[in-house]
């Protein structure tokens, strides 16, 4: 599983067009950590300590059921929309 740490999440994000500030940020971490969905530990990096951060294997399980939930979504939009989706 990938592990992250908060900088490299918050780049990961901008770098996808989300700008998303450290208050936004927080308090989702927390509360994903809090239901179990995101673990989060202690790494040495550059002669300091830093959190990271890893999806659980709940959190992995949700993150499909989104996805998938999400594609769904999309076909529906796109049937209504009269829009052809090429799968490949």
């Amino acid at each position: 599983m990938n592990v992250i740490d908060r900088y490299l999440l918050r780049k990961a994000l901008e770098d996808r067009g989300l700008d998303a500030d450290e208050g936004t940020l927080y308090p989702l971490r927390s509360r994903l950590e809090h239901r179990g969905l995101l673990v989060s530990g202690w790494r040495e990096a550059d002669s300091r300590k830093e959190r990271c951060y890893r999806l659980s294997n709940d959190g992995r399980l949700m993150l499909d059921e989104l996805l998938e939930e999400w594609e769904r979504l999309n076909a529906s939009l796109d049937l209504i929309l009269g829009r052809s989706r090429f799968v490949a």
